[in-house]
């Protein structure tokens, strides 16, 4: 008996992982150091996407997730394939520890800038 791979209820969630990083120095004499990261929904799919699609969505996201300012670093760090109902790893820790998702994922997915285009362009 062979099994067939039908794909019609998959869903799925692409998460990105960033690092946050901290001058613990000075000016001119800098320290960086990870001091904790995020997670982000980035994109979501009903088909078990390849790598190089999963690329080229980290790849048009990387600009909503990554962060660098004069006193801090916000670093892209990884990604991982999700089903669409569970938890991702930190909130499936923060739910072990506390029994309470208190920072859940950011849903970058639904990102509605259709007042702010309006206003740019003076419609």
């Amino acid at each position: 008996m062979t099994e067939t791979n039908d794909n019609k209820e998959l869903n799925l969630k692409l998460v990105a992982t960033t690092l946050i990083w901290v001058n613990s120095g000075t000016e001119d004499m800098p320290l960086w150091r990870c001091t904790g990261g995020k997670e982000y929904i980035i994109s979501l799919f009903n088909y078990e996407p390849t790598l190089a699609e999963i690329g080229k969505v980290v790849d048009e996201r990387r600009h909503l997730i990554e962060n660098h300012y004069k006193e801090y670093h916000e670093t892209l760090s990884g990604w991982q394939l999700y089903l669409a109902d569970s938890m991702t790893h930190n909130e499936f820790l923060q739910y072990n520890v506390s029994q309470a998702i208190d920072f859940p994922a950011t849903d970058l997915t639904e990102i509605d800038a259709k007042e702010e285009m309006k206003s740019i362009i003076g419609e």
